[in-house]
């Protein structure tokens, strides 16, 4: 059976290599804009290939060994290659993100923002809401840099239904204070020279009114 795949990445590897060989020095600088801008687009096209193979590859340690998997591997971070792993793996799930990566709209490093935004939106807003703000982080990423598009991304509920996102945080903030309220624990022990140590956990508005008394001497 003849492998599409390998036949198409070899002819790409060969162009790559013919191409790698020229230098852009003596471009004009509106050629120089749209090789810079074209290389980033067919690396992230690149990249839907290397993240479907990732996605498939299961069976490479145990089949191919563990020494093929590392041969791979040792070229990233581990970290790196976790959250490859998810990106990997969310490709069927966020068909939009999906989408825009493979025609490189957007580059892998804002795929990977665009997938932990919306694995961490809250159970109560999944279903429905989670394509529209694939569709609007996908948006956002062709104005927004990876470090913007995550600031958006932490407030995307609020900018697509202010009044869920505000019952969602309010129930949010509700669980954050019983948590709070049942990891307080607070000792305190005289030192016999006319002091006392503190020591504990105690939510923060609790901190902040300790805070107030003590500055207030």
């Amino acid at each position: 059976m003849v492998n599409l795949i390998d036949e198409g990445v070899s002819e790409i590897e060969a162009a790559v290599h013919e191409v790698g060989m020229l230098n852009p020095l003596f471009l004009s600088t509106t050629d120089k804009m749209w090789t810079l801008e074209h290389v980033a687009q067919v690396e992230a096209q690149l990249s839907v290939v290397r993240l479907h193979a990732l996605a498939a590859a299961d069976d490479v340690k145990s089949e191919a060994g563990s020494a093929a998997w590392n041969g791979y591997a040792h070229r990233e971070r581990q970290c790196d290659i976790n959250k490859q792993l998810r990106l990997a793996r969310s490709l069927d799930e966020y068909k939009v993100m999906c989408e825009a990566l493979t025609v490189g709209r957007i580059s892998v490093e804002q795929a990977l923002v665009i997938v932990k935004v919306l694995d961490e939106l809250p159970a109560e807003v999944r279903g429905e809401w989670v394509g529209r703000a694939e569709q609007s982080m996908v948006t956002y990423a062709d104005t927004f840099d990876p470090t913007q598009l995550w600031r958006i991304g932490k407030h995307i509920m609020a900018t697509l239904a202010p009044e869920i996102a505000d019952e969602v945080e309010a129930k949010a903030l509700a669980k954050m204070e019983r948590e709070a309220r049942h990891a307080t624990q607070l000792v305190m022990r005289a030192n016999g020279d006319g002091t006392t140590t503190f020591r504990g956990t105690v939510p923060d508005q609790i901190a902040a009114r300790f805070a107030g008394i003590i500055d207030a001497y």
